[in-house]
């Protein structure tokens, strides 16, 4: 419970950070439409007025961009068991019991099933540290090639929780690393946890 906080609150932290940054970012072009002549036509007023609406609600459309994308980044992860209960692996025990609270509509109960029963989901795909590493070169890619928002903020966002999922079944790593056939001690996983966090503050800073 105390680790779902501290996701909450950095993930906070960094939607906080995205919202100043978009601001600071148009607030001088809305400014410069403040500090016009007063000496000007009707027209112009209403030109200048039409530009400052139009800055607000490019800021505001942003946001919303941002919001949904870290929405979708903290559900993201639990796509993996839903492709491993119905597709990969359909008879094992684990996946019944997802697709019976799925069937129910039980999805929080389903969620916190995932979470209980992470052991007995074997090899998975997203919560994996070669899909880490992968987010973290394909943010280098976004940054260097087209810097998008609702991309940054995604992938800023999912960086940081699948570094708490890591964090949160440290004793589970061999699942984690389950590419790695050697022995992954908890001063690498604290590492990897924190490089990977602060790479996805670096990528949100670029929004």
């Amino acid at each position: 419970m105390r680790k779902n906080k501290s996701l909450l609150l950095l993930v906070s932290i960094v939607f906080l950070v995205i919202v100043f940054k978009l601001i600071f970012n148009s607030a001088p072009q809305y400014l410069e439409t403040l500090n016009s002549s007063p000496d000007i036509s009707k027209e112009q007023i209403l030109e200048l007025e039409s530009v400052r609406v139009d800055i607000i609600s490019d800021v505001i459309w942003k946001v919303i961009l941002v919001f949904i994308a870290i929405t979708l980044a903290l559900i993201f992860p639990y796509i993996d068991y839903l492709i491993y209960a119905f597709y990969l692996h359909p008879n094992e025990p684990v996946s019944h019991q997802v697709q019976e609270l799925f069937s129910r509509r039980h999805f929080v109960k389903m969620f916190q099933t995932m979470d209980s029963e992470h052991s007995n989901f074997n090899k998975l795909t997203i919560n994996s540290v070669h899909f880490q590493a992968l987010l973290i070169f394909l943010g280098l890619y976004i940054i260097l090639t087209y810097s998008q928002i609702f991309g940054l903020a995604f992938l800023s966002t999912l960086i940081i929780v699948l570094s708490f999922r890591l964090n949160k079944f440290k004793s589970l790593s061999h699942n984690w690393f389950w590419i790695y056939k050697g022995q992954v001690t908890e001063r690498f996983i604290s590492f990897w946890v924190a490089l990977n966090i602060f790479f996805a503050i670096a990528y949100s800073l670029f929004i």
